[in-house]
């Protein structure tokens, strides 16, 4: 039994190693893909409610612009749309950049309505 055990030539071979090992691998890959990109994602919102906090705490505490003003935005279509938006809007304007990880310059425009 014993040698019969012993001069069995079942296993795995080497090719089917190869393809689990490739398998994990892609595995790890996408794994930490994901989570380079969610951790990215967690700084660039954290950026944008700080931001956004500032802006309130400059409104409330009146060192924004006085008065309000009328702003016209157009909105261009992005490439390879054809969708454009023109809007009018009254009120007060705070405008904020911060840069991404990846070195990208975001613009975040904050407006607060007019009262009347």
């Amino acid at each position: 039994m014993v040698r019969r055990i012993l001069k069995s030539q079942a296993g795995t071979s080497i090719v089917s190693v190869i393809a689990a090992f490739v398998i994990l691998m892609i595995g790890i890959s996408m794994m930490t893909t994901a989570i380079m990109v969610s951790q990215n994602i967690s700084n660039n919102s954290l950026k944008i409610r700080q931001l956004t906090e500032e802006a309130l705490a400059a409104y409330y505490m009146g060192e924004c612009a006085e008065e309000s003003q009328e702003m016209n935005f157009t909105i261009q279509p992005a490439e390879g749309t054809q969708a454009a938006v023109y809007a009018q809007f009254k009120g007060i304007f705070t405008t904020y950049t911060y840069t991404t990880a990846s070195g990208t310059e975001r613009f975040l425009l904050y407006h607060f309505a007019a009262e009347e």
